[in-house]
């Protein structure tokens, strides 16, 4: 888990959890106060679970969900990372 963070639930097992499991996340991407996550099967998004997290927002569009987390999302991008099976191209 990362140091530093706002909230004790904040945590790449737990985002990763909530956004239904390595293997609904399609790809990652974000920035130092956001993250970004491409979904294979949306309905399986917890965003009761996010909210409480303490995210800033939590936007659900098409495919993604914006994480509006704050200056730790960079952070919980290089934790979160390594779980995922993801093909860069």
């Amino acid at each position: 888990m990362t140091n530093n963070l706002p909230n004790p639930e904040l945590s790449a097992e737990n985002i990763i959890l909530a956004l239904g499991g390595v293997d609904n996340i399609v790809n990652l991407d974000g920035n130092i106060s956001r993250i970004s996550a491409r979904l294979a099967d949306m309905s399986a998004v917890n965003a009761q679970m996010l909210k409480s997290m303490g995210m800033y927002s939590v936007v659900i569009q098409k495919d993604t969900v914006q994480l509006i987390i704050g200056k730790c999302a960079e952070a919980l991008i290089y934790e979160i990372t390594p779980h995922l099976n993801l093909v860069y191209e």
